[in-house]
């Protein structure tokens, strides 16, 4: 079980004043600390050099204490400002008068008041402050013995001072006083007595006190109701007859001891054996209860603390027992070498002490990263020798090695190399941290006190027994309370240090203890709780620190975790000292040479990594989200968090998935990385440096690497398509020759990919010019994007345009030559010749042309796809050249449609009429031809046709001729449609087949308004029928009529339009004021002229006379003029 009582000291080295005359002052804490320097000769009064303590009491912050020379002093735990005196400055002292040694206290913070008896005489003071209380509220009493006080009135909370009134008990030799204390002592009754007690106990209307018997003249415990004043004698102090203790030293070593057991009722008082004390528990009828406890030594003082009986024995040690566990003690605290202890002093109150074991382990100081066992060793050549020489020794010597191999479970650990000197400096604030002490150790010179065992000691217990699992309950039961806020005692004010500063150094201690026994898994979670500055995790990894933690660097420690840190060797030594601690003997024929420890080694190197990779993760992430330290440092830890992490994913991710993405995730996020320290990590992982690369925009180097990695054949769990992420990367690519010369080798590996980013994805100052050569040696890339060139970016390169025609001719004519090919064309064309004139027989039946039909009923085969884009392009493009086409498509005899195109282009319109009405027998074709000047693909039945086909990659190749078409300059009057509609006609009249006589007449019922009436009937064969060309006549003579009779009624409609704007143009010149214009007699002139004035800025129009003779040219706003000689002037 572990010890539920740590022994501090309170006030180290309490020392009186120099002068104890000054009464009532205030003192500083300097004063009780004197130098070792100070002169004997100031402390030469007799009563400073023999003062002693009596007694202590306290509350609180706040402690009394009584001294041989009659003075009590108040001292108050204030904090850090007063390391020297853990904590404790004197706030007042107060002398008694007569100045007499203090023998007891009694301390009431309920009413405020402190009881002081010196020499037989009761004092009374207030609280805190040592005032003395007047007489007439509590008078000054002589004779007083002892004081009682009721331990059911015991409870102290803060505020409660002075809000009710408490029952006291004075004993005055052989009397007792009840008395009640409130605003005023008042007295209750008395009480005789036989004897004066020399030990008591109160609770309820029960008094336990040790008198001495008048009948066998020993000290008895006897238990008085104060109720009826009953006494009831049980068992004498001591056991042992008179006769044998006269003269000897047991009558005087032999005290009473009586306790009250708090919230059971109970007394326990002692009985001394002769060889023995015996601890009996009494109840108020003075009944046995309970068991008995055993002392081997005579207990001088006995304190009930919780759970625990707490007694000072007379060999200097303190026994604690459990009320539940009577047996045997649970702990013995052997005092230190002339302690000479008095007494225990308990306050049921509690006083905050300062734990000074904890704040000594927690305090902050520095030390050295690389210090200790991880320090870095400058090899000199004699040590290299020498370490080259011990090796070969191991190797040469197996059973020598055996040999030296410790049992297992024996905790030997292999000789560890000098540990260096620890440098760390005190924080300028030292940590303070406090805890509730209840029993007080008295000695002559020294207050002691019992503090429940710190946590820290308790879980260091725990680590050194290797009670692990222990240790982590432990732990995780202080952080349980501190979450609900129920921590013993709750936080003090004057703390420097608080329980989450606690937590984290408990959980350092934990995690370099499971560290350093290689419970690498373990120990992570409480790394992290720890919130421990990731270097000194990292300084243990030698081959992942690198240079990012320098050999002066220091870093912050609780100072406790100082010698730990420094026993900590690298990773690698501990796994050895693990091995051989715990596998020695079954491991043949060493340790290190068994293969077994090879396997057992590589898995404990993974813990130890994935232990710091979860540290490293967790403490990053809290880092990224505000948390961690932040200073001067915080730049450098991020940066070796983030480049440690980087490089131990490198290692961790060739047998984890999770690994890899975590690390990709790093690399791909914001972060601190060395990417000097990462990249030789990488060298191995050749997706992860691409992707590095890639982040910090190194195409051309992510590139090489993968294609590195596609060569290599290595294949790499992340990246299962090597040849995808070239792709990939070369969209980002902007350098022309880099993305050549990756796009050229990507041809070779996967064309169709390669094209695709060459098509969308080219750099921006590419030229497909003087790209389209380095193409060659791949025919079909190279068709590819000189198509995509062409037709989709619409290129208006005449060089291009004329290289793709001739690729398609080139591959025509390769595949034209084929005799199922061949038989192919020629079974379609039939075809469609006989579904022409199977259409001819069937009125109202709608016609297709060729290249509709051809598309709709052809299979997808390759010659199907030239042929449709052979006419697309020599229909839609204007850039090749028409010449060298005809040539090229005169020894392609099949290829009659392609040809009409271009006959067309050349103007060579009746050999491709004829071609189109009598060789391909597409009349609709021909008609179209002839009425849109030569046009045969229109641009919707070009749509129209390349949707038929059910090929998609023909829609651009459709509407190349929508795009920049420059537009048609028409004759006048239609007249090439009229001369081509004729051209048609008589291609028809000259075949004179039935199938060109139905045309013929379609197109002559169609289009008769393009076709003159005399012209035709001239070249009209006589052997036509009338019934054909009736209707035409019909429709022309008709037509004919309609245009006359159009005419006259529109020259009537004119006439009355004139009459009525004449008639109004009358009717406006008569209401128009005359003029009289009188000729000049010298003028000569002749006739005058009358005009009206419309207005006066009004211009007068001349008469205008044409060569023909004398003709006016009137308008409507023309004024009436007629020719005289004269002049003007008005009538």
């Amino acid at each position: 079980m572990l010890s539920p009582y740590h022994l501090q000291p309170l006030i180290p080295h309490f020392r009186p004043e120099p002068d104890l005359l000054q009464f009532d002052t205030q003192h500083s804490p300097a004063s009780h600390s004197p130098s070792p320097s100070q002169s004997p000769a100031r402390n030469s009064n007799n009563n400073n050099e023999h003062r002693e303590i009596r007694c202590v009491e306290g509350y609180g912050y706040n402690l009394y204490v009584g001294a041989s020379d009659g003075t009590v002093e108040w001292w108050v735990c204030e904090g850090s400002a007063y390391p020297q005196t853990n904590g404790w400055v004197m706030r007042h002292k107060h002398t008694l008068f007569p100045r007499r040694p203090v023998s007891k206290m009694y301390i009431l913070p309920k009413v405020s008041k402190l009881f002081v008896i010196s020499d037989g005489t009761m004092h009374a003071l207030t609280l805190p402050s040592l005032e003395a209380v007047p007489s007439t509220i509590i008078p000054t009493m002589r004779g007083v013995v002892s004081v009682i006080l009721n331990d059911d009135e015991l409870d102290y909370g803060p505020g409660s001072e002075e809000k009710t009134d408490m029952t006291i008990v004075i004993v005055r030799r052989r009397v007792l006083g009840i008395y009640r204390l409130g605003n005023r002592l008042q007295s209750i009754k008395e009480i005789p007595l036989p004897s004066s007690p020399t030990a008591h106990a109160l609770f309820q209307t029960y008094l336990c006190c040790a008198l001495l018997s008048p009948e066998t003249s020993q000290i008895v415990n006897c238990v008085v109701d104060l109720s009826d004043a009953s006494l009831t004698e049980v068992l004498p102090v001591s056991q042992v007859p008179p006769l044998e203790g006269e003269g000897g030293e047991g009558k005087e070593a032999v005290n009473a001891n009586i306790v009250v057991i708090p919230d059971e009722k109970e007394f326990l008082v002692t009985s001394y054996t002769g060889t023995s004390t015996m601890g009996v528990f009494l109840n108020g009828q003075g009944d046995p209860v309970r068991g008995t406890i055993a002392w081997t030594s005579h207990p001088l003082s006995i304190t009930v603390e919780s759970n625990w009986i707490i007694a000072l024995l007379s060999d200097q040690t303190i026994s604690i027992h459990s009320l539940s566990d009577l047996d045997r003690p649970v702990q013995v605290i052997p005092l230190p070498h002339g302690t000479n202890a008095m007494s225990l002093s308990y306050s049921p109150y509690g006083v905050r002490v300062s734990d000074v074991f904890s704040g000594e382990k927690l305090k902050p100081s520095k030390m050295r990263f690389l210090s200790g066992k991880v320090a870095p060793t400058i090899e000199t050549p004699a040590t290299v020798e020498e370490q080259s020489k011990r090796q070969g020794e191991e190797q040469g010597d197996s059973i020598k090695d055996e040999e030296d191999d410790p049992p297992a479970g024996s905790g030997l650990t292999p000789p560890s190399s000098p540990k260096p000197a620890l440098e760390h400096t005190a924080d300028k604030s030292p940590a303070f941290i406090t805890a509730m002490s209840e029993t007080f150790l008295v000695t002559a010179s020294s207050i002691l006190s019992l503090i429940p065992t710190p946590d820290i000691m308790l879980l260091e217990s725990l680590c050194e027994e290797h009670q692990m699992s222990e240790a982590a309950s432990l732990i995780s039961d202080i952080r349980r309370h501190y979450r609900k806020g129920t921590v013993e005692p709750s936080p003090s004010p004057i703390d420097t240090l608080n329980t989450s500063h606690l937590i984290r150094y408990l959980s350092l201690v934990l995690a370099s203890q499971l560290t350093l026994s290689a419970s690498f898994e373990k120990a992570a979670e409480y790394w992290v709780k720890g919130k421990v500055d990731p270097r000194w995790v990292v300084r243990l990894f030698e081959g992942l620190r690198g240079k990012m933690i320098g050999s002066e660097e220091e870093g912050e420690i609780f100072s406790g975790l100082a010698s730990a840190f420094m026993d900590m060797e690298l990773v690698d030594a501990l796994i050895t000292s693990s091995i051989k601690r715990n596998y020695s003997p079954h491991l043949t024929p060493s340790t290190s040479l068994s293969p077994a420890s090879t396997d057992l080694r590589q898995a404990l190197e993974n813990e130890a990594n994935k232990m710091l990779a979860e540290v490293l993760s967790k403490i990053r992430v809290n880092r990224r989200k505000g948390g961690g330290a932040r200073g001067l440092d915080s730049r450098k830890i991020d940066m070796v968090v983030d480049t440690t992490l980087a490089k131990l994913l490198t290692l961790l991710a060739n047998d984890s998935q999770e690994s890899t993405e975590q690390l990709l995730s790093l690399l791909s996020s914001s972060n601190d990385i060395i990417m000097s320290e990462v990249e030789p990590f990488l060298e191995k992982r050749k997706y992860v440096l691409a992707k590095v690369k890639e982040k910090n925009g190194e195409w051309g180097r992510v590139l090489d690497i993968l294609r590195e990695l596609v060569e290599s054949g290595n294949q790499d769990p992340m990246c299962k398509d090597p040849v995808q992420e070239v792709a990939m990367a070369l969209m980002n690519v902007q350098d022309v020759d880099t993305w050549t010369d990756h796009v050229l080798w990507m041809i070779a590996k996967r064309p169709e990919k390669a094209l695709d980013v060459i098509i969308n994805h080219p750099p921006a100052t590419l030229s497909p010019a003087n790209f389209l050569p380095r193409l060659q040696p791949y025919p079909e890339t190279h068709q590819a994007y000189l198509e995509h060139i062409v037709v989709k970016q619409r290129s208006p390169s005449r060089d291009l345009h004329q290289q793709l025609l001739c690729s398609l001719l080139d591959e025509i004519q390769r595949i034209i030559v084929d005799d199922g090919v061949k038989y192919h064309l020629d079974e379609l064309q039939e075809e469609y010749k006989k579904e022409t004139e199977r259409i001819a027989g069937i009125k109202g039946k709608e016609r297709e042309t060729f290249i509709y039909f051809f598309a709709r009923l052809a299979p997808d085969t390759p010659i199907k796809r030239l042929r449709l884009k052979l006419a697309f392009f020599l229909h839609g493009s204007p850039f090749y050249d028409i010449t060298q086409a005809e040539q090229r498509l005169e020894g392609m005899e099949r290829l009659v449609y392609e040809k009409a195109i271009v006959y067309g282009k050349l103007g060579k319109h009746r050999p491709a009429l004829q071609l189109l009405a009598l060789t391909l027998f597409d009349p609709l074709s021909a008609q179209t031809y002839a009425t849109s000047a030569g046009e045969i693909l229109p641009p919707r039945l070009a749509r129209s046709t390349s949707s038929i086909s059910g090929i998609g990659a023909l829609e651009a190749w459709a509407t190349l001729g929508e795009v920049g078409k420059r537009k048609k300059v028409k004759d006048d009057g239609g007249k090439l449609e009229e001369a081509l509609v004729q051209d048609l006609l008589d291609v028809y009249m000259q075949d004179g087949t039935p199938l060109s006589l139905h045309c013929a007449s379609t197109l002559l019922n169609t289009l008769p308004h393009l076709l003159p009436l005399y012209p035709i009937l001239g070249s009209m064969p006589p052997s036509w029928p009338l019934n054909i060309v009736s209707p035409f006549f019909v429709h022309s003579i008709r037509r004919g009529t309609h245009k006359r009779w159009e005419g006259m009624v529109k020259k009537g409609v004119a006439r009355g339009e004139f009459a009525k704007i004449e008639e109004r143009w009358l009717e406006e010149m008569r209401e128009i004021a005359p003029v009289v214009k009188e000729v000049d007699p010298d003028s000569g002139a002749g006739d005058s002229i009358w005009d009206e004035k419309i207005d006066e800025k009004e211009e007068y129009a001349a008469v205008e006379k044409d060569e023909k003779g004398q003709q006016e040219v009137l308008s409507e706003k023309m004024p009436l003029r007629g020719i005289d000689a004269g002049r003007t002037r008005h009538v």
